[in-house]
């Protein structure tokens, strides 16, 4: 069975510095590929992310604010896209632990 999620690949210059890993809370936004800014709420909705593992997908998000740049294995936010001026890339990958 496969236990791994999608590479995600970030700019390194455009993640700001107060960015930390963390786990969801209420308030929080993305803004998505394509789709403007959305709460993470709706995103995970629309992406049919299941409840039972909503609360243990990692973000990298603003430490005290509500924006989310990264929900690692699934999307990360517009801001962070890698273009083709980009000099530093980050690569995002988690593993699902089986239980």
């Amino acid at each position: 069975e496969d236990n791994e999620w999608k590479i995600l690949r970030i700019d390194g210059k455009k993640l700001p510095s107060t960015a930390c890993f963390r786990f969801r809370k209420e308030g929080d936004y993305i803004h998505a590929f394509g789709g403007g800014k959305k709460t993470l709420k709706k995103f995970l909705n629309e992406k049919k992310i299941p409840l039972s593992e909503r609360e243990y997908l990692p973000l990298i998000a603003e430490k005290e604010g509500g924006e989310v740049y990264v929900i690692c294995g699934v999307e990360l936010s517009s801001k962070l896209k890698v273009t083709k001026e980009t000099k530093e890339i980050v690569y995002v990958q988690i593993k699902r632990q089986l239980t």
